[in-house]
């Protein structure tokens, strides 16, 4: 029984997460590229219902344990290039069968654009996950001339992650797996 509600309580969370997600124009351009050059845009991201730089200073002064600078500096930082980027990149990678990650001389950019982050929390069997929304716009690299946008809204990552930065990243893992098989799935 308890293997039984494990089992619907997943497959209801992907179901739900992979809901509302879009796509305008056509990937076939990439067709032939192994590789993509990404780029994270956070500009104008709403983080658990307030501005980026609300919710970051709040942060700091409950979970700096005293050292507000250095939980900013993870925040901004550490998190983004040791956590999130490599999340994405490596699930991308696997799925998409193409290489992403920071190729400023590939012919197409991939900018991941999010709009909203709901940190979701840790709370044991009543966890909530991170979600994520935004947009991925695929571009001509030194352009803006759009190849495709693709939207995502509330994708989520592993509700069973305690630290708040991994719970984040498991999410854009999740948001890398999603766009790498959209990718492929594009390209063909």
């Amino acid at each position: 029984m308890k293997r039984m509600i494990i089992l619907m309580f997943i497959v209801c969370t992907s179901i739900w997460s992979a809901e509302a997600q879009k796509m305008k124009g056509d990937l076939k351009a990439l067709k032939g590229e192994a590789r993509v050059n990404l780029v994270f845009d956070y500009e104008g991201v709403m983080i658990d219902g307030e501005n980026e730089e609300a919710y970051v200073n709040r942060n700091a002064k409950e979970k700096g344990e005293g050292d507000e600078a250095k939980w900013k500096d993870n925040w901004y930082n550490e998190f983004r290039n040791t956590i999130n980027g490599p999340e994405f990149t490596k699930f991308f990678n696997k799925e998409a069968k193409m290489e992403c990650g920071e190729f400023v001389d590939a012919a197409y950019t991939m900018v991941v654009k999010l709009t909203d982050i709901d940190p979701g929390n840790f709370a044991g069997p009543f966890s909530n996950p991170c979600k994520l929304t935004g947009e991925i716009r695929v571009v001509k690299t030194g352009t803006t001339e759009e190849v495709a946008v693709i939207s995502f809204k509330k994708l989520n990552g592993n509700p069973m992650q305690p630290q708040l930065e991994k719970r984040i990243g498991s999410a854009f893992a999740y948001l890398g797996q999603f766009a790498g098989k959209v990718f492929a799935k594009g390209i063909k």
